[in-house]
Formats: structure tokens, C-alpha cells, sequence
């Protein structure tokens, strides 16, 4: 999901949804980070991530990953050393540094 926060837009992944009679309020977490964000309202979302362009190819965030790509992502996301091992990595094999990535929403 796409929402401001602090005057800056963030997309990251719901991981908890929770309402009560006044309000919705949800948790998210980036791919790449240790722990989840501060929960936010409702009315904090703009969109829905439909399509990220990188380096010229579209990406879509809702592929199912496969088994050893959920346990990659797993470990990235509990180990901050092996996340800035595997961008180190990918962005020597890429020969440049890493860029931000274009995203849309619907």
C-alpha cells in the first residue's frame, strides 16, 4: 500500500488490520526492514501498488514467491548485516549504485 507519513510517501506491505467502532488502523513493514512500522490510520493510505518500474522492467508486488524466495525475504528481513550483504551484492552485479524505484498507483 501506498501512504504519507511524515510528509514522505512509503509503500509497504499490510501485515495487520485492526478496527475498532472509531477506526481502522493497520501495521506495515517494508520487504527490506527489521521490524514494523508505527500503525497508521486509515485515512493515511492513497493507493494500492500495482506496478514498480526498475531499471526499465515492470515488477508486480503481488507475485506469489516461491519457497526459498519467502526464505530469503525472511532472513533479510531479520538480519539488517545479510540485507546490506545481498544490496551490496546486487548492486556490483549490476555495476552501479542502487537507484530509487518509479512506483504507481492505481
Amino acid at each position: 500500500m501506498l501512504f504519507s507519513n511524515s510528509c514522505r510517501f512509503v509503500a509497504h506491505r499490510i501485515t495487520e488490520k485492526s478496527a475498532d467502532v472509531e477506526r481502522v488502523r493497520m501495521v506495515t513493514r517494508g520487504d527490506a526492514m527489521s521490524g514494523p512500522d508505527a500503525p497508521i490510520e486509515e485515512s493515511q493510505l492513497l493507493g494500492r501498488v500495482s506496478l514498480i518500474l526498475r531499471d526499465g522492467r515492470g515488477i508486480d508486488p503481488r507475485k506469489k514467491l516461491r519457497r526459498s524466495e519467502r526464505a530469503l525475504a525472511t532472513l533479510l528481513g531479520r538480519s539488517q548485516t545479510a540485507a546490506r550483504v545481498v544490496v551490496g551484492i546486487h548492486g556490483l552485479s549490476r555495476g552501479s549504485s542502487i537507484r530509487p524505484s518509479k512506483v504507481h498507483t492505481i
